[in-house]
Order: C-alpha cells, then structure tokens, then sequence
C-alpha cells in the first residue's frame, strides 16, 4: 500500500536502481579531441574583437583549418592544436598592424602542419651501415650506390662493404673447393672444381680493388692447377 501512495504521489523508492542511459554510436572517423573546442572559443572570441582585415582573414584560415581537422587522426589533430595554440598566443600579444614580422609567418594549412610532422627519411650512409652491421654487405653497395652526389663516409663505407663481401665469398668458395677435393674423380668432381674457378673469378671481376684480390688470385691458380692434372 505504501509502495502504491509513493507511486501516486510521484516519488519512487531511492532502492531503484537508475535506468541506464544509451552511449550514442562512435561516428565515423577519429573523434575530435578535448583541445580543439579551447582553441576554437579562444579563436572566435579574437575574431569578435578584430577589425583589422589582414588579421582576420588570418584567423579565419586558421579557423577553417581547426575545424577541417576534427575528423583526422588523433596524432594529426593533436599538432594542428598544438600549432594553433602557439599562433593564437603570438596573436594576443601582437598588435593589430605590423603584423607581417611575426611568427605567424607560418604554414597554415592542413597539408603543411602535416608534413612538418613527418620525419626526414634516413640518410644512405646510415641505411648502409646498418645493411653492413647485420651481414647484408651487396645491399649496403647497392645503397651507396644509389645515393645521390657523394655524401660524406660513402666511399669509407662502400670499401669496407666491398671487403666484408670478397673476403666472405673467399672463405666460401674456398671451403667449397675442399669439398670438391674430397669427391671422388668423374664429371661430378670436375663440375665443382668448375664452379670453385668461376666463383674466384667473379670476386676479382665484380670488385677488382678489394683487399682479398691477391689472395684470390692465388687461390684460383692452385684451382686451374687441379683442373689441369690427369
């Protein structure tokens, strides 16, 4: 009877636990972050006190560009911000003419607060000697290679990889031939003797200053040596 008067009279019992109310669907896009509505507020209130046309076509692009960016990535979003609030401080201080001497001399589009963000990629020298320190010494060549001009440390390093590579492809070869010495003799023998004697040249005449070039030499004769006995 109690419960039936409460209801009555419009008071619901404080037990009841609260009807849930429905989260809205995310729409589509990143989100625009907590600061973009700050600096929004902060830019119209500049525009409602300015009557200079210069400065408020100024604002006015940076407004466009706070509001184009709402549905970026995050990490965009966030730079633009960052950006918007350094050029609305530079505003506050700065006066309504003689403006052209300031900070604001700044990009102020999307595209150019972007790529201010994107890293300079990695420099050939550095890509190769990190190419030469994990074992790949043909690539780090290949990427000095195709440098452009001569950047500093490229020739130091490209010998360096030139050496690294004959002096492994020596060892290779070398214990290849071994290997064909311990067959028994028939073509099979031959056919690797062979290609121990095209591999050794190939070192000399793909890289013919590298610093294993006699010892590759010497190392072929003693294999046309072999080929030649009965």
């Amino acid at each position: 009877m109690l419960f039936l008067l409460l209801v009555a009279c419009g008071v619901m019992p404080y037990h009841r636990p609260p009807v849930p109310v429905p989260v809205p669907p995310t729409p589509e896009g990143a989100p625009p972050i907590a600061a973009i509505g700050p600096a929004l507020a902060h830019l119209d209130k500049l525009l409602g006190t300015t009557e200079d046309v210069d400065r408020r076509d100024r604002l006015v692009e940076l407004r466009d560009l706070l509001v184009g960016v709402q549905l970026a990535d995050p990490k965009v979003q966030e730079r633009v911000v960052r950006y918007a609030e350094r050029v609305l401080a530079v505003e506050d201080r700065s006066q309504p003419f003689g403006f052209a001497e300031s900070p604001m001399e700044m990009a102020t589009t999307l595209d150019a607060v972007v790529e201010e963000a994107v890293p300079e990629p990695p420099k050939p020298v550095d890509v190769a000697a990190r190419q030469l320190a994990e074992g790949h010494p043909l690539a780090a060549i290949a990427t000095l290679d195709a440098a452009v001009g001569a950047p500093a440390g490229a020739a130091e390093l490209r010998k360096r990889a030139v050496n690294a590579w004959a002096t492994a492809e020596r060892e290779r070869v070398g214990a290849a031939f071994v290997a064909a010495l311990a067959m028994e003799k028939g073509p099979a023998r031959a056919a690797a003797i062979l290609a121990v004697r095209d591999s050794l040249a190939a070192i000399n005449a793909r890289f013919p200053d590298n610093a294993v070039a006699d010892d590759v030499r010497k190392h072929l004769e003693t294999v046309e040596k072999e080929l030649a006995a009965p």
